[in-house]
């Protein structure tokens, strides 16, 4: 897959790109980038690079469309790099603020909170991760690092060993 929302090529060590759709303010970067330095540290992973998009609802339907054939809006979205072999870049990650704060909302913490539990989520993702068929591994890792790099455990995630987590659980 092409590089969504990059605009430059992939170097050497760990590069963030943040996208900030105009309204849309996201996550500090300094946050952003402990949180993704955080993830690849504690799996044992290379430093890469990383596109991070925080923008609304319009334009997450529309990757969505795009790319998953799903006609409506997301939470996170992550796009694998697929290019060449060995390049030291992740992929694109794309995140809806206002469906972050919904969802804050409901799970009764900040929205800044929500954000950063999509970015950790997203880059388990592109790092091959799927909690849609896995059985429970992802979500394991996922509840270990927001404890480690976020200080708390994830709301709705009731985890037991080698547990399939039921569709629409929080994951």
């Amino acid at each position: 897959m092409p590089r969504i929302f990059s605009k430059t090529g992939p170097q050497r060590g760990i590069r963030l790109e943040i996208v900030r759709r105009r309204g849309y303010r996201g996550l500090p970067a300094r946050r952003v980038r402990a949180i993704v330095e955080g993830v690849l540290r504690e799996l044992d992973r290379p430093p890469c690079g990383v596109s991070v998009l925080f923008t609304g609802d319009a334009e997450m339907r529309a990757l969505n469309k795009k790319f998953r054939r799903r006609d409506r809006s997301t939470d996170v979205l992550s796009f694998p790099w697929e290019g060449p072999p060995g390049e030291p870049y992740l992929g694109d990650i794309a995140i809806s603020v206002p469906t972050a704060r919904r969802q804050a909302a409901r799970a009764g913490w900040r929205i800044g909170e929500e954000l950063e539990f999509l970015l950790l989520h997203a880059v388990l993702h592109l790092l091959g991760h799927d909690h849609e068929t896995d059985t429970g591994e992802m979500d394991r890792i996922q509840t270990r690092l927001a404890r480690t790099l976020l200080g708390r455990g994830i709301p709705g995630i009731e985890l037991a060993p080698a547990r399939r987590p039921s569709r629409g659980s929080r994951s």
